[in-house]
């Protein structure tokens, strides 16, 4: 039986930080990593 995974929206999701990161404000998700608990977002 397989696991259900966390967050399988993520991926392709846009985000807006409230301060800027390296001049950018708007971001959008290109991968997903599980990391043991931890589910990280790549941009």
């Amino acid at each position: 039986m397989s696991r259900k995974q966390k967050f399988p929206y993520l991926v392709g999701s846009k985000w807006t930080a409230q301060q800027t990161t390296w001049g950018w404000k708007h971001f959008q998700v290109v991968n997903r990593k599980n990391e043991g608990e931890w589910v990280f977002a790549e941009w």
